[in-house]
């Protein structure tokens, strides 16, 4: 039995999620006047209030999804990760303290990036709105007038992807079982600052990983050759570092 038949009998599987992002470090705003949090009609006046990292508000999970009617389960850290599962009706989400990976299932098994990622400020996890929104389809908006933000459950959000990028040359869910070519569609993404585009294979449970493929060639095909440590569900994601 050669090593690709091996890997095709292991079902490896690739869920895509692509990223753009630049090498720098960001920064909490902790504004005088304080945000406030309104779900469904009632303020939340949780300690500590909500933060603004790298234009995103994160709130503290726990309150906001307290008033959503989801739980939370908390894993502390037991190898690389520390991890959040929420659940409401048949979602369920795992959030991985400081990763930028977020898996999830609705139905199937998916994988998404995330601008910011999940953190513990202050002994609190907190987690990007906008990205609770996407997967629950919950409608938010911003106040700025008020520095508020609104959550309304009873009505229905379409999804605003963090990235405007895409794997073109593999599809979610396939299964890989020899040597592969990688491209992405970069839409019109603005490539003035970019420096490299990598390909990058992620545990889906830990979010740690490989790069498989990397150059300056952002529109260009790459080879991989997956070997037999592949094996298994996996997050294929393409980063394009800008600086």
């Amino acid at each position: 039995m050669n090593k690709f038949s091996f890997i095709k009998n292991g079902l490896y599987i690739v869920l895509v999620a692509v990223i753009l992002f630049s090498q720098t470090f960001s920064a909490f705003s902790y504004a005088a006047s304080p945000i406030r949090l309104v779900v469904d009609g009632k303020e939340i006046t949780s300690e500590p209030r909500p933060v603004i990292e790298s234009d995103r508000t994160l709130v503290p999970i726990r309150f906001a999804l307290e008033q959503l009617g989801a739980e939370y389960d908390w894993f502390p850290k037991n190898g690389p990760v520390e991890t959040v599962k929420i659940t409401k009706g048949d979602i369920s989400v795992d959030l991985r303290i400081d990763s930028q990976l977020v898996s999830y299932e609705k139905g199937s098994k998916h994988h998404i990036i995330t601008d910011v990622a999940p953190k513990i400020i202050g002994d609190r996890t907190f987690v990007p709105i906008r990205l609770i929104s996407n997967i629950f389809g919950i409608y938010i908006d911003w106040d700025n007038s008020s520095r508020t933000v609104l959550i309304d459950s009873s009505i229905p959000a379409s999804v605003e992807p963090f990235y405007p990028l895409k794997i073109s040359s593999i599809k979610a869910g396939q299964t890989i079982n020899g040597k592969t070519v990688l491209k992405s569609d970069l839409g019109e993404v603005n490539l003035t600052n970019a420096k490299v585009i990598k390909y990058l294979l992620l545990d889906s449970d830990t979010a740690v990983g490989k790069i498989i493929a990397q150059g300056t060639d952002f529109d260009g095909e790459y080879t991989w050759l997956p070997s037999v440590d592949d094996i298994g569900h996996k997050a294929l994601v393409a980063a394009i570092y800008t600086c």
